[in-house]
């Protein structure tokens, strides 16, 4: 029988806080390591399913086998949806960005929960509700506590255009260019650095 794998959830009820492509670039994060990762998305607009496709088209995700997606829609039973699920080593939810049963479903599965926060009053507030409600659900759990933390997911545009202005190039010369010497996609670019600020994020968190 298979281990269990871990399970992480990233979960916000603030629109805009990124959740979705923490999500993705999280997961492959994880592939990239060389575990089995499966990205579930269980948020009714789909958007990691969406980034997730067009990432995928791209060639900015790895393609040999270790990173998986799996579609949960609103009509599907969760736990049928699981059972069916590839094997995997590590688990990445997406939920809703609103308070519903799915969201309670994914919290009982998971072994922690990251809450991205924006420097806005309301992304505050909806991190100390999903808080609230992963406390509420460690009270009755049987494998206990759910672990939990937010995360910064968020870049200062002014800090960014500073370094711009400095560098006189929207980014440093060995992110500008790829292994090839040839011109890197302005996405690429992007998903390069946010995977960098993500592991900084991750480590930062580790040392609390």
């Amino acid at each position: 029988m298979a281990a269990k794998p871990l399970s992480l959830a990233i979960s916000t009820f603030k629109g805009g806080a990124g959740k979705s492509t923490l999500n993705v670039n999280l997961a492959a994060e994880f592939a990239q390591q060389g575990h089995r990762t499966l990205l579930i998305d269980c948020d009714e607009q789909e958007s990691s399913t969406r980034w997730y496709n067009v990432s995928m088209k791209r060639g900015l995700l790895p393609t040999d086998g270790t990173l998986l997606h799996l579609r949960v829609a609103p009509g599907d039973q969760f736990r049928d949806r699981l059972a069916d699920a590839p094997e995997a080593d590590i688990r990445i939810y997406d939920v809703g960005g609103y308070v519903h049963q799915r969201a309670i479903e994914v919290y009982h599965e998971c072994d922690a929960v990251l809450i991205p926060i924006i420097p806005e009053p309301t992304a505050a507030t909806s991190a100390i509700k999903v808080a609230t409600i992963l406390k509420e659900i460690s009270k009755k759990r049987p494998q206990g506590p759910i672990p939990y933390a937010a995360i910064w997911n968020y870049v200062d545009m002014i800090a960014l255009k500073h370094n711009k202005v400095a560098s006189g190039s929207p980014c440093d010369p060995d992110e500008r260019q790829d292994s090839h010497g040839g011109d890197r996609h302005p996405q690429e670019q992007s998903f390069q650095r946010c995977r960098g600020r993500l592991r900084l994020a991750l480590f930062q968190a580790g040392q609390h």
